[in-house]
């Protein structure tokens, strides 16, 4: 048992992290211990460490998101917030160290991308079962509106699965090459996302869908149509016939439709009311460009920059929005012009790298940088970026991704450094 748990722990690790997205705080445990194990080993190896070029993109990366946040800490509205908010961001590039050493074995990239392909698989199948059953096979319950699955009693069952959702494409179309089967389980996949009921993730699934129908265009020499043309219709059809039927479905369609309007009643209401957040936040970026209010900071000034009609403030009794709802305005807003100037390097520098990349590593590392894409999409009207939930989604498909850059061994220990693998040559 010993033996096999050494072989096996370190991509058991980084898998234990999406495993225990469905509960409510345990999946910073995996982060945590990752980046405890990280810091040994640059303890005990900084040279080694820090001439691996794929830490040292990551460092890069997570300083473009970072630096901005410590920017915003003289001006920020709760320092104590913000300053824990920043702390707790640096277990990222630290159980990168761990994630890219792992990752840079054979074997333990391919047991993780099944392992995640097999969550996934597992996740979609039993939302069908809470959808026509009532009760998932964990004895969760359908609410009869927004099918919750796994996540229960959280409703981020879309969201999520709509952002890893490249990842399952990318699997299907590894193994369905054998088990052409396997293809049918894309139909419960995407049915969960839209039973799901959240409009976001059914933004974010077309996002990943388009950014997905791209890698496989440049990275395999095009696409067949006609079975995409196929498979699309017969989504389309088992969709018509789980989701038409449901009560809540055509008011759903009826007030996104609002957003095309021009009446702004209609639009906010489209926007679940978000129009007053955004106002606020754009109040909020106009006084504090500068460097911000510091990240998580948005509920502590809400009250001094909304307007008079401000659709929240008005309630009985009044809420505070905790966050603006809206990527970009909540990157502007806590961290400034700076936090905006970083999130462009980010994704420049990023695109830079995967262009720069060997055919093959890019083609590894590709469905999970649109992953990426589609967490961190400006359209994104869900999460909080700082919080602790959204920013491990994010940071989980950035540190795989980046690893995977990096030449292949098809040996060696995950448990200590690869000095020799870990620079490149």
């Amino acid at each position: 048992m010993r033996a096999w748990w050494l072989e096996h722990y370190a991509w058991l690790l980084i898998l234990a992290v999406p495993a225990l997205l469905p509960t409510k705080t345990l999946f910073n445990a995996p982060f945590i211990f990752m980046a405890l194990i990280g810091l040994v080993r640059l303890y005990r190896d900084p040279r080694g460490v820090r001439a691996d070029p794929q830490i040292r993109l990551i460092v890069l990366l997570f300083l473009c998101i970072w630096l901005p946040m410590l920017w915003s800490l003289p001006g920020a509205a709760d320092l104590s917030r913000s300053a824990s908010t920043a702390r707790d961001f640096l277990r990222f590039p630290l159980a990168g160290i761990f994630i890219v050493q792992t990752l840079r074995v054979r074997r333990n990239r391919e047991r993780l991308f099944l392992g995640v392909f097999v969550l996934l698989s597992a996740w979609a199948v039993d939302g069908l079962v809470q959808f026509f059953f009532g009760r998932d096979l964990l004895g969760y319950p359908y609410n009869g509106t927004e099918l919750a699955g796994v996540f229960y009693p959280y409703l981020r069952f879309g969201l999520v699965i709509a952002t890893l959702s490249p990842l399952y494409f990318e699997g299907l179309r590894r193994y369905g090459r054998r088990r052409r089967w396997l293809w049918v389980l894309l139909v419960p996949y995407v049915a969960c996302i839209f039973l799901s009921g959240n409009r976001t993730s059914w933004m974010m699934v077309s996002v990943a869908a388009l950014g997905y129908g791209w890698f496989v265009y440049r990275m395999h020499g095009g696409i067949a149509w006609y079975k995409v043309l196929g498979a699309v219709i017969g989504i389309l059809l088992v969709l018509g016939g789980l989701v038409v039927k449901q009560p809540w479905f055509e008011s759903r369609i009826d007030t996104t439709l609002g957003l095309f309007s021009g009446n702004y009643e209609r639009i906010d209401r489209a926007t679940s009311y978000r129009l007053s957040i955004w106002r606020t936040a754009l109040n909020v970026i106009e006084h504090h460009w500068v460097n911000g209010i510091g990240p998580r900071g948005f509920r502590y000034v809400y009250k001094y920059y909304a307007g008079p009609h401000d659709f929240w403030r008005n309630l009985h009794p009044p809420q505070t929005p905790t966050h603006p709802h809206q990527e970009l305005l909540e990157i502007l807003a806590g961290t400034g012009f700076p936090g905006g100037v970083g999130l462009v390097l980010f994704f420049w520098i990023l695109y830079r790298r995967l262009r720069a990349a060997p055919a093959q590593a890019a083609r590894r590392s590709l469905p999970w940088a649109v992953g990426v894409v589609v967490a961190m999409n400006p359209l994104n009207v869900h999460m909080s970026f700082y919080a602790s939930y959204w920013s491990t989604v994010t940071w989980w498909l950035i540190l795989p991704g980046i690893a995977l850059l990096g030449e292949a061994v098809t040996g060696g220990s995950p448990s200590r450094p690869l000095r020799a693998a870990g620079t490149g040559r």
